[in-house]
């Protein structure tokens, strides 16, 4: 039983001895190594020299639920040829799937390591800071900024990354992020309702992903068991398989396998609202603190109130999913410290580097509009 539990933790009892073995490797690597080691790893294709990640490589290296192709692996790439010219995906459609998880429109969309970055803050941010940063950036107040200005974003971000090697030598055709933002010749410009149209595709695209590697065990993939969503949460806070037992423990006795009733099972809508509530975590914060004395165990009614008060009401079954989770003695009450590190861990998506926190990136833009605001003043 505790070893079917440790195989369920880690997503996937069906692998032989030698995969398993790789499997723990590529989570340490996701764990502990450089963004730019990472990006080496799961890439698989080249251009002219230049290494680049397939939407399929950016999922294995986010999502986690896949292996690494067979020969393929750190600096071992697949030399290709660029697509041809009239090739132009959209980038909010790379990462679309049917059903089963597998990408239906991911052709040509070649991703650069600069890409690579900025699409993990995305990953992780709310939609309020990068709102921040695009009106700081806005000069004469249009709403838009152009290539140049998300270009400084994105050398920004790249340099929070320690042990880079990936040089952005990538030409602008190869970028379909940057396509998709400023077009083939790069003279178009973006304003804030179209990035935030991005991101929330590309939030929810990855985030169902990681949905349906939780659910397999369902024969309705558009809902997860109790049990399923305590796995995804704890694996995006990125708890070794070792220390996410006793949380598992709790859950599986409060909704033993095969006895799950259909009121607890869980919409894909209801898991995409609760993350969308994680990054919220600093303003549920604040809100619970008027609710409740700071260093008091967190009570549900509190909960429920700090939850509807930051805009994201909470369903029953996931507010006693939540207390099943993380109330350890059974008192009814959450310790805030450890369920706000959890939940701020939760927020990003199953690989995200130390070197690459969600407050490095965002710091990094703020460092880009200053540099801006400073080369503003020197002209």
């Amino acid at each position: 039983q505790q070893q079917q539990q440790q195989d369920e933790a880690d997503g996937d009892g069906k692998k032989t001895f030698r995969e398993g073995k790789i499997a723990a490797y590529e989570d340490r690597l996701r764990l502990m190594s450089s963004p730019d080691k990472v990006f080496r790893y799961f890439a698989t294709v080249r251009i002219d020299g230049v290494v680049y990640m397939r939407p399929e490589d950016f999922v294995r290296a986010v999502v986690g639920h896949e292996l690494q192709p067979k020969g393929l692996g750190l600096d071992l790439y697949e030399d290709v040829k660029a697509c041809p010219e009239k090739s132009d995906p959209k980038f909010g459609g790379t990462f679309e799937h049917d059903k089963t998880g597998k990408l239906v429109n991911s052709e040509c969309g070649y991703i650069t390591y600069p890409d690579f970055l900025f699409l993990l803050t995305v990953l992780s941010s709310a939609r309020r800071q990068f709102e921040l940063a695009f009106k700081m950036f806005d000069e004469d107040g249009n709403g838009y900024v152009d290539l140049q200005e998300f270009l400084m974003i994105q050398r920004a971000v790249q340099k929070t990354a320690v042990g880079a090697r990936q040089a952005s030598t990538a030409p602008l055709e190869h970028s379909v992020l940057l396509k998709r933002f400023f077009g083939k010749d790069g003279k178009k410009t973006l304003d804030f309702k179209h990035f935030a149209k991005f991101a929330d595709e590309l939030q929810r695209n990855i985030l169902h992903l990681e949905f349906l590697a939780h659910n397999s065990d369902m024969a309705d993939r558009n809902v997860i068991s109790p049990y399923g969503l305590t796995k995804l949460l704890l694996k995006k806070a990125r708890i070794s398989p070792t220390n996410r037992q006793e949380y598992l423990a709790r859950v599986q006795a409060k909704f033993p396998e095969g006895e799950v009733a259909k009121q607890n099972l869980i919409s894909f809508e209801e898991t995409a609202t609760f993350f969308q509530f994680l990054r919220a975590t600093e303003d549920f914060s604040t809100a619970l603190h008027i609710f409740h004395a700071a260093g008091v165990g967190i009570e549900q009614k509190d909960f429920e109130r700090a939850a509807k008060a930051v805009g994201f009401p909470m369903p029953e079954r996931i507010v006693q999913l939540i207390f099943t989770i993380f109330d350890s003695n059974g008192d009814g009450q959450l310790d805030e410290s450890e369920f706000l590190k959890i939940m701020k861990d939760a927020r990003s998506p199953n690989y995200k580097p130390a070197s690459l926190s969600v407050k490095r990136g965002i710091n990094a833009i703020v460092d880009g509009v200053r540099q801006k605001m400073d080369n503003k003043m020197q002209s």
